[in-house]
């Protein structure tokens, strides 16, 4: 979950499964943009279009070509969510990652 409300966007929550796949610590994620995961071989497009999504309030889902703490890399299917507040306003992200 990313907070929507503070500039880039920061991880608010992990669940473990996302620690165990990724091999960071919740110290090391906790406060930081999805794009931690990104690395040399990300699809600039698909990162792009992930960053424009975000930009403008929308949904998105797509594959992207994500990084381990330990430097291997893994196909990620992506889905992030806006979750708007009683009154209209983006207050988080929610994303799986599969």
């Amino acid at each position: 979950i990313s907070d929507a409300s503070v500039p880039g966007m920061p991880i608010v929550f992990a669940s473990e499964g996302f620690f165990k796949m990724t091999g960071y610590e919740p110290a090391e994620i906790l406060g930081h943009s999805l794009e931690k995961l990104y690395g040399a071989d990300s699809d600039p497009t698909t990162v792009a279009m992930i960053r424009e999504a975000m930009e403008t309030h929308q949904a998105v889902s797509t594959c992207i070509l994500n990084y381990r703490k330990d430097g291997r890399s893994f196909w990620n299917h992506l889905s992030l969510q806006p979750v708007s507040d009683s009154s209209g306003s983006l207050r988080y992200y929610v994303a799986t990652q599969v």
